[in-house]
């Protein structure tokens, strides 16, 4: 009997340490690896913390859905080919188009986008057609996807672009911009108003032209088609997202980074008449 009574705690000590272990694979399960770039307000890095409007808002969802989600800010052509290996679950934000639908399963839009020319002010430039900007030298984001329109004006060398490869090509883009080592910089409006706004007075020398450039698009996250399950996360996630929206979720979220959302033209509503796959 006092053999019996021994062993008890170290029974209750072992189930403990059993429940303790099988609670931690179960959390690690649950953990899902995203990167993105560095592209406020949607996402960016402060203080060793990436944040941003889609970043607060993703965590939110898939906080609803049970899982952690572990982010890594990653130039942009290193964030394609880890989605496209599989070496993380997913990306945001992500543009579609149709080569990158076959390494990514794509979500509904989470943001719009809306690409514009910015210039100094001192620079009295405007343009109707790509072939007035032949003088310019036009600065851009290596690896990002563009306006069709203006990818083919590239290729029919209509225009002449200077990719830029960093870790945050927007905001040394608008360095080059205001040191006059590029006439133009492609941008979208909001991104990079919100780095003018940022870094005020730095910036203060840099306007954009209303004119813009090409159809208005949307921002997606891209989930891996090179791990199993990641079709049905796609759809979980659609879910949620139409959810944020209807509980006034998003519109609150943004609104933290001043972004006004046009809640009409995301989620399932906004993906109406989009071809997403």
């Amino acid at each position: 009997m006092l053999h019996d009574v021994n062993v008890l705690p170290f029974l209750r000590a072992s189930f403990f340490f059993l429940t303790l272990c099988l609670f931690s694979v179960q959390t690690t399960s649950k953990e899902l690896h995203f990167v993105t770039i560095e592209h406020a307000p949607h996402s960016f890095q402060e203080a060793e913390e990436v944040v941003g409007s889609v970043t607060q808002l993703l965590h939110e969802i898939f906080e609803t859905m049970d899982y952690q989600l572990k982010i890594t800010v990653v130039p942009a052509k290193r964030a394609l080919l880890m989605v496209e290996g599989g070496l993380v679950d997913g990306v945001y934000p992500y543009t579609y188009n149709e080569s990158r639908s076959k390494s990514a399963y794509f979500s509904n839009p989470i943001s719009i986008i809306d690409t514009v020319f910015f210039k100094r002010k001192s620079s009295e430039i405007s343009w109707e057609t790509f072939s007035d900007l032949q003088p310019y030298s036009i600065g851009s984001n290596a690896g990002y996807h563009y306006p069709i329109a203006f990818q083919a004006a590239e290729r029919e060398a209509l225009i002449k672009i200077d990719p830029l490869y960093s870790q945050n090509p927007t905001l040394d883009n608008l360095k080059k911009l205001k040191s006059e080592r590029i006439d133009l910089f492609i941008c979208n409006r909001l991104v990079c108003q919100f780095y003018v706004d940022q870094y005020a007075p730095l910036f203060q020398s840099i306007d954009y032209i209303p004119k813009a450039v090409g159809p208005t698009k949307t921002f997606h996250v891209g989930f891996t088609r090179k791990k199993s399950g990641s079709l049905e996360l796609r759809e979980q996630f659609n879910i949620a997202l139409d959810e944020a929206i209807n509980t006034g979720l998003l519109e609150k979220t943004y609104k933290q980074r001043g972004i006004k959302a046009e809640v009409n033209r995301l989620g399932s509503q906004g993906a109406k008449g989009l071809v997403i796959r």
